[in-house]
């Protein structure tokens, strides 16, 4: 049976609709595009939360941490308000609030400060 015979045969049974088929390819052809644009909204978005990871501060030549020599590294923190410092990975740290943080980078200078080590980070 050839493609011209059975387009005749639907022809003669008025199955064949051009609106009905004509709608059916509008609507598939909007759902595939549709996928298609999900599709690459969805890498463009990977690609710029990437783009943000590596971006360079100014004045940074490469991708690395510059070593810093005018300012010490923040490695303590304290409470205004209280009388321990916590080592930064310690999850003390998380109970302090930002604007009441006071920052030291070596132990000795918490201590000077009238801090002493919480028990809860000791190592």
């Amino acid at each position: 049976m050839s493609i011209h015979k059975i387009y005749n045969k639907i022809k003669e049974n008025n199955v064949f609709d051009k609106t009905l088929f004509s709608f059916s390819v509008i609507v598939i052809a909007v759902a595939l595009s549709s996928f298609g644009l999900g599709r690459l909204s969805s890498q463009m978005g990977k690609a710029s939360a990437l783009e943000g990871s590596i971006m360079l501060q100014k004045g940074q030549e490469s991708g690395f941490p510059e070593e810093r020599t005018d300012k010490p590294e923040k490695l303590f923190v304290a409470s205004k308000n209280g009388t321990k410092y916590y080592p930064i990975g310690c999850g003390g740290v998380n109970r302090i609030k930002e604007e009441n943080r006071v920052w030291f980078s070596t132990k000795e200078e918490a201590e000077k400060s009238g801090y002493s080590l919480s028990s809860a980070c000791k190592k």
